[in-house]
């Protein structure tokens, strides 16, 4: 087990005995500092399967603060993979970004928010996410389309195209696809 959480959900809690984890800077492979994403990297001390400072991939951010649980260990939190970072403007969105965005806005209601961001090459202007709502919840589709671009302007600083579906967002059996590459126009 590289991490576990606690009764208080305050990030993941690593066995520093066990394993070292670092957070590097996927450019430059330098540490960065708590609180900012990097690449998950580790070291482990188990004599059958010793690693040293393999890079998981993972975007992280860690805090060495112990937690409200008592538990002193560094915590760290998962924010996704590299492969998924959608560059607006210069700015890396991850999904969850978009998520806890999402899930900020009150008429998507209480369930699991489904979207999917678009990928138009290398970097763009606008964010263009396709988004499930109950249109049972929407009176005024224009002005909620609106209240999403505000939203999204004041909580990431991008500008967002909202493509509003009642149900058209593909789903796999396993895990959504959060990411759709479209060819640029």
């Amino acid at each position: 087990i590289m991490a576990s959480d606690c009764k208080v959900h305050e990030g993941m809690h690593a066995p520093e005995d066990y394993v070292v984890l670092e957070v590097i800077d996927p450019d430059t492979n330098e540490p960065t500092p708590p609180g900012e994403r990097g690449y998950l990297t580790l070291t482990t001390f188990d004599r059958e399967n010793i690693m040293i400072r393999y890079n998981l991939e993972d975007l992280v951010s860690v805090n060495p603060d112990p937690c409200t649980c008592g538990e002193t260990h560094t915590r760290f939190y998962w924010h996704g993979r590299r492969q998924e970072i959608v560059n607006v403007k210069g700015k890396e969105l991850l999904p969850v970004d978009v998520m806890v965005a999402l899930n900020e806005i009150e008429e998507l209601g209480d369930r699991p928010v489904e979207f999917q961001m678009e990928r138009r090459g290398k970097t763009q202007d606008r964010l263009k996410v396709n988004l499930e709502y109950d249109p049972a919840r929407v009176q005024d589709i224009g002005a909620f389309g609106a209240k999403i671009k505000n939203h999204f302007r004041n909580r990431l600083a991008v500008e967002i195209e909202p493509e509003l579906v009642d149900t058209a967002v593909y789903r796999s059996t396993y895990k959504p696809m959060r990411v759709i590459d479209v060819p640029e126009e």
